[in-house]
């Protein structure tokens, strides 16, 4: 397994641990439970050691895809900058939640936590869209798409998606084939 596919790999890991653990932080919160407040923090801490190897193999994934058709030397430059902020985030909330879970009662570190988590989540959501932008031009906002999709520009309807016109062009004979008998009987 090389960088590139360990990126790919990992990089849900933290994402989806964070959210995770703010439900679960939460669900604590509620119930007044502190087994399941330890159990959102070492999900956080885990979450954290996950990041280490996602933002690292980043570097090596950015110099085999940038110079492939359609990806946006802007949106992976972006990704990166994020990345380092929920790198950074992800690391302080990881060692806070290690002194949360070994702490009794302390509101004011638990607050602290709580916040951090909040504000990281965001950050890594974010980062996490765009990294999906870079391969996944379908959720790249219009201008998005319009600058940087090979070099051409992607004209779109008012609502933000290609035209019929465009989708159905000869230059994609996929997009005109009729459907097998196969695909015609899913559903039925």
């Amino acid at each position: 397994m090389d960088a590139v596919h360990l990126h790919l790999f990992v990089n849900h890991l933290p994402v989806m641990g964070l959210l995770f653990s703010t439900l679960v932080i939460i669900w604590s919160f509620v119930k007044k439970n502190e087994e399941i407040l330890k159990l959102g923090l070492v999900t956080i801490v885990l979450s954290a050691l996950f990041n280490v190897p996602t933002y690292f193999s980043g570097e090596n994934t950015e110099e085999r895809v940038e110079h492939l058709p359609g990806v946006s030397e802007r949106i992976i430059e972006e990704h990166e900058e994020y990345a380092k902020i929920a790198f950074i985030l992800t690391g302080i909330l990881g060692v806070l939640a290690i002194l949360g879970v070994y702490t009794k009662n302390n509101k004011a570190l638990l607050s602290i936590i709580f916040l951090l988590l909040l504000v990281t989540d965001s950050v890594i959501a974010k980062t996490a869209n765009l990294g999906g932008q870079i391969r996944h031009t379908e959720i790249r906002d219009n201008s998005s798409n319009s600058k940087n999709y090979g070099g051409k520009n992607n004209k779109s309807s008012k609502s933000g998606s290609k035209s019929s016109s465009n989708l159905n062009s000869k230059s994609s004979p996929k997009l005109n084939a009729k459907p097998t008998q196969s695909a015609r009987n899913i559903g039925k």
